[in-house]
């Protein structure tokens, strides 16, 4: 378990998908004002024939350690669901994309009593590329400038790590060196006329 530090913020940031999730944690310094990544992870279920259970199990496992390794984190995913790619994407994946937040929510509230933050995907790329239609290759590049040089054993792995760094941009832990994304969105109800 990392033992948490008052001049740190830590993050678990998920770029959630059925096939390949992707995760990573970053630590945030505040007196040196750097992000480290502390660990990055991801499930390979591609090309496996898993009964859906199966695969679940799995990702609720990985979100379970990383939730009980850093007890203090924000937890942030990619939002799984973007109204934009929605019409492009199977009722198939749909279904299971429902399942994979769904058994994200459960265990963070289950776990830290927490929802997990979500993140447009174009907020993401133009927070980390200022391109919104940015391609995986071009957000893993331009990740530098935020963590240094890392290793990524896929781009769900650099996905996850730009989730993070996305937030900590619109949080105002750290400056975007582009136009602002904006500020966290914040929760509110519709008044109903």
């Amino acid at each position: 378990m990392s033992e948490p530090r008052p001049d740190c913020l830590d993050i678990i940031a998920c770029d959630l998908s059925f096939r390949r999730p992707g995760f990573a944690v970053l630590r945030y310094h505040m007196r040196e004002h750097y992000i480290s990544v502390l660990e990055k992870s991801n499930i390979n279920n591609k090309g496996k024939n898993k009964f859906d259970g199966e695969v679940l199990l799995e990702i609720a496992r990985e979100v379970r350690r990383l939730l009980v390794s850093y007890p203090m984190a924000v937890v942030v995913r990619e939002r799984a669901l973007d109204k934009q790619k929605s019409p492009l994407q199977s009722s198939r994946t749909i279904e299971v994309l429902h399942k994979v937040v769904g058994v994200t929510d459960l265990y963070a509230w289950a776990f830290r009593g927490i929802p997990f933050d979500e993140i447009p995907p174009q907020t993401v790329k133009k927070a980390i590329t200022n391109d919104a239609n940015a391609e995986k290759e071009t957000v893993a590049a331009s990740l530098v400038q935020f963590v240094g040089e890392q290793e990524y054993a896929c781009d769900d792995e650099s996905d996850a790590v730009a989730i993070g760094v996305t937030w900590l941009i619109q949080h105002e832990y750290i400056d975007s060196p582009y136009e602002p994304v904006g500020p966290a969105p914040k929760k509110t109800r519709k008044k109903k006329t």
